[in-house]
């Protein structure tokens, strides 16, 4: 017997092949009958063959594949661990594949930043072949500044030289907080916490 392939591996493909079958009057298709109990084992085959299509279809595409590709995807692009959402591991890997061959403008600078994780503003000083990163957001999920610092070094240039001006954190800023010790210990802060988020400590 051969049913058209689309109707077959639809969700409903038992009653596409009933719907096929019936008009011929051969087959004793009521339910129970042998030939029915046969059409529900292609139909419960072809569903799972249907399910794995629509996987390796949705595997194609970044906003749409499984964590589990979108890891590997992240281990080809020698792109941070993961430990951020997942929304920001997605946006990442896609900024990072659409990064061209020798992009150094500004703007191809700043999406080598937020592939790197780091959404961020630039500032140049061509004399010292400098670049400044500042007013970061940081979505890469990393734990210490020092990894922010050592990935975005590997998506730079090797001719240039950057200074981060993130997480920066003063004592007048503490003070204005009006927070004493034991407020902030309740709140379970890190160094390494207020390294990356000090300067957004207000919206906490």
């Amino acid at each position: 017997m051969r049913f058209g392939t689309r109707a077959a591996l639809s969700p409903a493909g038992l009653a596409s092949m009933t719907a096929l079958l019936d008009p011929l009057r051969l087959y004793d298709l009521s339910e129970g009958s042998h030939i029915f109990r046969e059409l529900q084992a292609y139909a419960a085959g072809l569903e799972l063959f249907r399910q794995r299509l629509e996987r390796c279809r949705d595997d194609l595409f970044l906003a749409t594949c499984s964590l589990e590709r979108l890891a590997r995807w992240e281990e080809l692009l020698d792109l941070p661990v993961a430990r951020s959402g997942e929304a920001s591991r997605r946006e990442m890997a896609a900024v990072k594949l659409s990064l061209g061959e020798g992009d150094f403008t500004p703007e191809g600078i700043r999406r080598s930043l937020l592939a790197a994780g780091l959404e961020a503003a630039l500032q140049e000083e061509f004399s010292r072949r400098l670049i400044r990163v500042t007013d970061a957001r940081i979505i890469g999920g990393y734990q210490t500044l020092d990894e922010v610092k050592q990935q975005v070094r590997r998506m730079l240039p090797a001719h240039l030289e950057v200074e981060f001006d993130i997480g920066i954190l003063t004592w007048e800023m503490f003070e204005g907080f009006g927070l004493d010790f034991a407020a902030w210990d309740r709140r379970d802060f890190t160094w390494e916490w207020f390294d990356l988020n000090g300067d957004k400590l207000g919206g906490e």
